[in-house]
């Protein structure tokens, strides 16, 4: 079992992309998937969420910025993937689902977990939501 100290930031392009409307500050809100289990269009049928995730308080207006970190719980040691969204309108706490102008992740954001160990990683914002 380890952990992950996961940071967040924007891409260049999603951060200058015209279907950004608001601001870059809101709330994360994501799963951890294992690497195996997510394809390009997102999680396969019955994939376990291992972690979700959720941090408030995120502000990313200025460029090179990250967030404050989110550590995980305690993980098995193996490859994983964050899938999430940066609700930057403030509408998506009750469905947790990006909608037009959020930042949204894509399945690269990979992290290995070894066991005894905390690891970090940067997970970022590559596209805006349509």
């Amino acid at each position: 079992m380890g952990t992950a100290e996961l940071r967040y930031e924007i891409s260049n392009g999603a951060r200058r992309s015209r279907n950004l409307m608001d601001p870059l500050q809101g709330v994360i809100y994501g799963n951890i998937f294992l690497k195996q289990e997510v394809t390009l269009t997102g999680p396969i049928d019955g994939a376990t969420e291992y972690q979700y995730v959720e941090l408030a308080g995120v502000d990313l207006v200025a460029e090179g910025n990250t967030s404050q970190p989110f550590t995980t719980g305690e993980l098995p040691a193996g490859d994983y993937t964050f899938l999430g969204f940066f609700d930057v309108d403030g509408n998506g706490a009750q469905t947790k689902d990006p909608d037009s102008g959020d930042p949204v992740t894509l399945p690269n954001n990979q992290f290995r977990i070894v066991a005894g160990q905390k690891v970090s990683a940067t997970i970022s914002f590559d596209l805006i939501f349509n």
